[in-house]
Order: C-alpha cells, then structure tokens, then sequence
C-alpha cells in the first residue's frame, strides 16, 4: 500500500509540474484537426506508423503532404502495402499519387528541398507476392509539386559493391532542405553492414561505402546539414542472455544500445567508427532513438526513450529491488564528445511506449521538444496527453506546457527539419488513431 501511494505521489507531482504555467513558455494553439484517410493493416510486422526516425509528413511553404502506407488485405505479407502521398489544400486532403500496386513492406519516407521538387524513399519487392525475406530495390522517386498529373522520375542510388537488400530495409533518409541534397541509408541483409548513398546538389549520387556496427542496428535517425552528416540509431538483436531469454520464454529482439556516428564532410570523409551513447545491457532494458537534430554551431542534440528494467518477469527474477521506469533523456554533443545528459521526462512505468517525442524548430531556430505521456495502468494514473517545451544545452528543467487537442497522439510525426521543412512556427503533426491517419496543426504563439 505504501509503495502504491508512493507511485501516486510522485505521478501528482509530475502531472502538476506539466500543467503548470510557465510564464516565458510558448502557447500552442491548434488550429486544425482532422481525418485524413483510413487505411489498412498489413499483418507484416510493420504499419503507417513503424520507423519512429522516418520523415513521413513535410511542409514546403503552404503545402502539406503526408505519405500513407497502406495494406491490402487479399495480397499476402511480407511486401503487401502501397505507398500514397496525401497533400492538404484549403479544400482538405486529396490522394495526389499512389503506387500502381502492393510492392512495399514498411512506410515510405518524405524529403523536400525549400524550393524545388519533393522525394520518395522507396523499397519495391523483386519478388511475387506472398515472398518472405526477399530481394528489393530500394530506389527514390522525384514528384514536380505544382504537377501530380505527371509520372515521378525515378532515381537510382549509388551502393558500394556487396550491397544485397530486402524487404527489412530499416532504412534512414534525410534531406538538407537548403542545399538541396539527400541522404539515405539502407540495411544489407545479409552482413546487417549499413549501406550509405547521398545527393549532391546538382542530382548525382555518390555510393558512401558501409558503416560498420558491434551489432546490426536499426531505426535510423539520421542529419544532413552543410555536408555534414549524422546517424542516431540502435542496436537490434535477438537476446543474447540465455538466463534472460529462459525467464521471458523466448529469445525476442532487444533493442539495448543507442549508437552515435558521423562525418564532418560526407563528400570527401568517411564515417567515424560508431560511438555508443549510452547502454542498458546489463539490466535487460530497452531503448529507442527519437530524434536528432544539429544546430547553427554544429552542436549535435539527441533525444531517446529509456527504459533500465523493462521486461517484468527478467526483472522480478534476477532485479527484485527494482523499479520499472521510462524516462525521455536528452544529450547535447559537440567535436564528437558528449558534452551534457538531461532526463526531461521520467515516468514510473511497466510499459515501454508509455513515452515518446520529437523535436521542433521555430522559427527563430529555438529548439523545442514534443512529448506524449500514456496512462499508466498500473497506477491508474491520469497523466496522459502532450507537451511541449523549450530546451537547450545546460538546463535544468524544461517548462512543460500541454497541447490540447481532442484525440491525444502516442506515436508521432512532425514537419522536421531532417525532412527537408523550413523551421517554422507551425508544428504538423501526424498520428494514427485506429484506422485513421490524422493531422494536428499547431501554431506557437510566442509570450
């Protein structure tokens, strides 16, 4: 009983520090909310909202597109979705491309340059449908945005040799939106090496040869700002502990350790070996990359979702004194070394999606996190919805000011600066509810 109220004190105690005013925070007042579209499951271990990392949803200016993925029920899986791009206009959301077919097993990402055309990462299967673990082709198509009656060009990037690729791309793509260059990378099925290519800004792609992890990493964050260019990722293997595997009754994938690397010039250097960035391998934890984001001085900011004692039966048998938490944890980074560690967010909890965020830039370039908080059921807190607030290197404690839109958003997407959008005072948001694909616009209003 005593522990029971112990956890609900401290949940008041965060609830009150989140709902409080803060008298230099923004104001985020939403402005639209709505259905986009429906869509279906796919049943192939992915969905519209699998690869945390990806830029699914971008803004040029006043236009807004967002890529759907989308199943259909009578092909069989793995390679059973179709992409489509949706663009809101004044009269709502209109499907203004789709593929001709179900070629694709996980969403298909957005870039955009300021100015100019918008991108497609794409990974159609080679094989029949119903093909488990087969060959794909990952390519990038080039929409003209003021003529969707037109065919895209499709691009070919450039792989080192050895590159082989499957349906299990969990592949990175980013755009540096002022320069007009893209950056993608994709998994090699076979060595799980990650295969790198990039876009110049006169459309030529250059094969970036491999980068080379302890252990084959995924769910890839990736920056690309005035050649340099970023990865956040983390590591994704079956478990390793055999006492561990034995107490959960199988071998499940673990994700325990987040990963940094990175070229200060990705035209002429190679990759610096990948530096772990934290760890939870010896409490049978779990962690996800949220976000990455380089700032004017080249300053690296990272931000992830940790969680130390994550599985229940690992933990009650080899950790019995200790407490489930999930915390979001932000880390600033400069010439390659970890220069501050913050947890913004710290939530007692059993449930490792009961956190998430992602940053946003306004239009002044100040740095801003969005967070979601899910109920806890075993507390039966009240402490759900989503926040934002102001962040920067060498804080101590981030004002917290709640987003109220009708439906909250657990999993999101934003108009991000890695998709190429222009920092912005408006925040587009997409989410799923269901089998809905819904949009939030929100505008920051400075105090």
């Amino acid at each position: 009983m005593a522990k029971k109220l112990k956890y609900l004190i401290t949940f008041i105690l965060l609830l009150a520090a989140l709902h409080r005013p803060a008298l230099s925070a923004v104001r985020p007042v939403v402005e639209i909310e709505q259905r986009v579209t429906n869509f279906e499951y796919a049943g192939n271990g992915s969905g519209p909202a699998w690869g945390g990392g990806l830029p699914i949803i971008i803004r040029q200016d006043g236009d807004v597109y967002i890529a759907v993925a989308s199943a259909n029920k009578d092909v069989p899986p793995l390679c059973n979705t179709q992409w489509q791009i949706w663009h809101h206009t004044e009269k709502g959301w209109k499907l203004v491309q789709h593929e001709n077919g179900f070629r694709q097993r996980e969403p298909c990402p957005l870039a955009v340059f300021h100015d100019g055309p918008i991108f497609l990462s794409v990974n159609p299967s080679l094989e029949p449908p119903g093909v488990y673990y087969g060959r794909c082709k990952p390519m990038v198509l080039e929409f003209n945005p003021s003529d969707w009656t037109s065919s895209p060009k499709v691009q070919e990037p450039a792989w080192a040799n050895g590159a082989y690729f499957n349906d299990h791309s969990y592949r990175g793509f980013c755009a540096d939106g002022p320069k007009g260059e893209l950056f993608l990378i994709n998994i090699n099925a076979e060595t799980k090496e990650q295969f790198a290519t990039y876009r110049d800004s006169k459309g030529k792609w250059h094969e970036k040869g491999k980068i080379k992890y302890p252990e084959r990493n995924c769910y890839l964050q990736l920056f690309l700002r005035n050649s340099s260019a970023h990865i956040f990722s983390v590591s994704d293997i079956r478990e390793p502990n055999k006492k561990w595997a034995e107490a959960k009754g199988l071998a499940n994938w673990v994700f325990r350790n987040v990963y940094y690397a990175y070229t200060p010039d990705i035209k002429s250097k190679d990759f610096i070996t990948p530096v772990k960035i934290d760890s939870v391998d010896d409490t049978a934890g779990s962690m996800f990359p949220l976000d990455i984001y380089v700032d004017d001085s080249n300053a690296v900011h990272l931000l992830y979702m940790k969680s130390p004692y994550k599985d229940s039966k690992v933990r009650r048998e080899f950790f019995p004194d200790k407490k489930p938490s999930t915390s979001i944890e932000y880390i600033n980074i400069n010439d390659g070394k970890i220069t501050s560690r913050l947890t913004l967010i710290k939530k007692i909890s059993h449930t490792h999606g009961d956190l998430y965020g992602r940053f946003h830039v306004n239009g002044k370039r100040q740095l801003y996190v969005i967070t979601s908080i899910n109920k806890d059921k075993t507390t039966n807190s009240k402490i759900r919805g989503n926040y934002i607030a102001q962040i920067y290197p060498g804080m101590t404690k981030p004002e917290f000011v709640s987003i109220e839109t009708e439906y909250p958003f657990g999993k999101f997407f934003t108009n991000t600066i890695r998709g190429g959008s222009k920092p912005s005072d408006i925040i587009d948001i997409m989410f799923t509810r269901g089998r809905e694909i819904r949009y939030a616009r929100i505008h920051l209003k400075m105090p």
